[in-house]
């Protein structure tokens, strides 16, 4: 549904649409309680009864709820008639395409961004959604030492936390594992098999040493049927989600 102005979700009350997108409608409403503008975000019209689409707008709010930091904004929900919709802060700023008519954006562009959704037909094609950053501010930047450290990631084939398609063989069948590290000097790893063990230059373990650019060829016969971890055996690498699953069939 599109809202006029005027109209009341909770205790915000809609006035001017900000944008209007494939996957969303976003307007500007005054927060009658604290006299403040906020964005509220609502599912338009043609797909509001779709559930594959409110799946993706909970999930939106999901996400953005999971992220604290203070260029991101802070994430509200309501629901009110059978509307669901988010709100948050409403940021003042140009658009991507506005800026971009002024020239290239400088390399060391920083601080936080917000997003607006538009929609942009094309000749003879179907409307496609892009998503254009706004530039918060400087006044309103405010950049947390260590947060990108506190949010690295380790991962095995580009997967973490066990989200890798799950290796699977058989009990007694020949595999050969490649195992190759990227990065830098703090990336010494020690990738350890559960379970079963491999050949590696001739010795047998379950566990080896390898430094950053390296790589190593371990022959695996597994013996041992079931589903085991295979990880970095470094507290810092599992923490950052350096860990899988391989599976041995009888």
């Amino acid at each position: 549904m599109a809202l006029i102005s005027g109209t009341k979700l909770g205790p915000y009350e809609i006035v001017p649409s900000l944008g209007v997108g494939g996957m969303g409608e976003v307007y500007r409403a005054k927060d009658t309680r604290l006299g403040r503008d906020v964005a509220i975000k609502i599912l338009p019209a043609n797909v509001s009864a779709d559930p594959v689409a409110k799946q993706r707008f909970e999930r939106e709010a999901m996400a953005i709820s999971g992220l604290i930091h203070p260029n991101i904004c802070v994430l509200h929900v309501g629901s009110q008639d059978g509307v669901n919709y988010l709100v948050m802060e409403c940021v003042e700023g140009e658009t991507l395409a506005r800026r971009l008519e002024k020239g290239p954006l400088p390399l060391d562009l920083g601080g936080g961004r917000t997003s607006e959704i538009r929609h942009f037909p094309r000749p003879g094609k179907r409307p496609v959604c892009r998503r254009a950053t706004m530039q918060r501010p400087p006044s309103r930047q405010r950049p947390v030492p260590g947060f990108a450290a506190a949010n690295y990631k380790a991962s095995i084939n580009g997967y973490i936390f066990g989200n890798l398609p799950m290796p699977t063989m058989k009990k007694g069948e020949h595999v050969r594992w490649y195992v190759m590290t990227m990065g830098g000097q703090v990336n010494y790893h020690t990738p350890h098999w559960h379970g079963n063990v491999v050949t590696i230059d001739k010795h047998h373990t379950d566990i080896f040493s390898i430094l950053p650019a390296q790589f190593v060829t371990a022959d695996m016969v597994p013996d041992r049927v079931g589903t085991w971890m295979f990880h970095c055996h470094i507290d810092e690498h599992m923490e950052m989600g350096m860990m899988a699953t391989y599976q041995v069939l009888p």
